[in-house]
């Protein structure tokens, strides 16, 4: 029978995922952890390593058999138990990519999370029935089943030793990602949540065997020079960085890069190399009741930018009425509350006994959010009824544009979930069309943005509005409340 004909297009969009084949290899996967997570070689590769992380405790190889690469934590002083994550070269590259990325990046920003792993397949599992894969045992095994029962994931339902292993059908046999014991939870997450997005693939990296069980449709071309693109946590690095508030009426300029609250208990402080840095305490002597706030430089300046301004909105409101919001967590605020705008985006969320962790669509971003409820047990339900009080983690963890945002324990409820908020934020933010990696194609939303007009362009369209506002005066609208009020709106919201 004759194979149906693909688009012509560059590249192609494949569902599902776990039937595209490997893509376009591995020399993409390897050269992202040198570029954008600093991933050296050693100087003698023979029978070791190919690339070690930064801190020396992880590293990634060529198997013995040279049909795929490992993953692993190499020291055994530096971690409770021991795990390894391999691919076979048949794998899904996304699904290769995802994983050591977003281990590349915990690495870097939360190497606990890596040392001292919380392993289980909970959030994997959710994210994936959600997919409508189906649970069932065989043979003392729990497998969850694709749809199309071409790919399962399988763990042992009675020996802790035996490695969890999501397998599926290859153009020739099959391929594996296998997952020893103690690996962390967050891997086996983000492998799932890789599943559930399409592949990129070019005609010819699409497998022919699968032909008929795949739905294939044409990528439109890259807009360019200019693109919108959307969510704006996968944007990537804006022309700046992060930058502090300008000075105002409420935030005072004290020296280069660094402003301070008019009440004097809040300072913000950014650099390029450093990021952003929010410093807030009730007391400005009372180190002990301070919250912290970091945002690293490479997050889009976007997201932090609409964040500061809920934090200039609640500052503004509590001087005006002598609140003291702004440096104080003693809200009534759930876990389930303040990620809400995150769940409602299709985040997937689970507890392990520490830890609410939620996933991205596409597994490309997640978050950390402590519940202190430190019990094994833990179930999601719980962990989302409990109380916010222990700060957050977020993360995107893309190669191109990977950034950590880190809310301190203390800090007020209503921020955390501000920045939920504007995480989310459906509008899409410009970017350079060719700068968007292909990786991340299958993630986003792209539409082409309008031209940016030169400087005398945007000043003869600046005169062009001041003439027609000063032709046609707007009457005083006696109605309209003070602006301290206006500014109190948002932070009332967010609260």
């Amino acid at each position: 029978m004759k194979e149906p004909a693909l688009p012509t297009a560059p590249h192609l969009l494949v569902r599902p995922l776990h039937l595209a084949g490997p893509g376009p290899g591995s020399e993409d996967i390897v050269s992202d952890l040198v570029d954008h997570f600093g991933w050296s070689r050693p100087r003698n590769t023979y029978d070791g390593p190919i690339l070690v992380c930064p801190r020396r405790m992880a590293r990634l190889a060529r198997r013995f058999d040279s049909s795929g690469w490992a993953a692993d934590i190499s020291d055994p002083t530096g971690t409770r138990d021991l795990w390894s994550v391999s691919f076979d070269d048949a794998a899904p590259g996304e699904i290769t990519a995802t994983v050591l990325s977003a281990l590349a990046h915990r690495l870097e920003y939360a190497p606990w999370d890596a040392y001292y792993p919380a392993p289980g397949w909970d959030g994997a599992l959710a994210a994936l029935r959600e997919g409508e894969w189906t649970l069932g045992q065989r043979d003392g095994h729990d497998v969850l089943l694709a749809p199309d029962r071409l790919t399962a994931f399988t763990r042992s339902l009675h020996d802790e030793s035996a490695p969890t292993v999501l397998t599926g059908a290859a153009a020739h046999g099959t391929w594996a990602v296998t997952f020893s014991p103690h690996t962390p939870a967050f891997l086996l997450h983000s492998a799932a949540a890789a599943l559930l997005r399409p592949a990129v693939r070019s005609a010819a990296e699409v497998p022919d065997a699968h032909r008929e069980r795949m739905s294939v449709e044409p990528l439109p071309p890259l807009p360019r020079p200019r693109a919108l693109v959307s969510p704006r946590y996968l944007a990537g690095p804006a022309a700046r960085g992060p930058l502090p508030p300008r000075p105002s009426d409420l935030w005072r300029f004290t020296e280069p890069g660094q402003v301070e609250s008019s009440c004097g208990r809040a300072r913000v402080v950014g650099s390029p190399e450093d990021g952003l840095r929010v410093i807030a305490r009730p007391n400005r002597l009372d180190f002990n009741s301070e919250w912290t706030a970091r945002f690293t430089p490479n997050m889009p300046s976007e997201i932090t930018d609409a964040w500061l301004e809920h934090l200039t909105d609640s500052v503004a409101a509590d001087i005006d009425l002598g609140t003291e919001y702004t440096f104080t967590s003693d809200e009534g605020m759930t876990l389930g509350e303040a990620v809400e705008p995150l769940t409602s985006a299709g985040w997937s969320a689970h507890s392990d006994a520490t830890v609410l962790r939620l996933v991205a669509p596409g597994g490309y971003a997640s978050a950390s959010i402590p519940h202190g409820q430190d019990f094994p047990r833990t179930t999601t339900a719980d962990a989302l009824a409990g109380r916010l009080r222990w700060g957050a983690d977020f993360h995107a963890t893309s190669a191109p544009g990977h950034w950590n945002a880190h809310l301190s324990s203390r800090t007020p409820p209503h921020l955390v979930r501000a920045l939920a908020l504007v995480l989310t934020d459906p509008a899409p933010v410009p970017r350079d069309g060719d700068r968007i990696p292909r990786q991340l194609l299958g993630s986003v939303r792209l539409a082409t943005a309008a031209p940016e007009l030169s400087p005398a362009a945007a000043a003869s369209r600046i005169r062009g509005l001041t003439a027609t506002s000063a032709s046609n005066p707007t009457p005083a609208d006696s109605s309209r409340p003070p602006k301290s009020a206006d500014r109190l709106a948002p932070a009332a919201r967010t609260r």
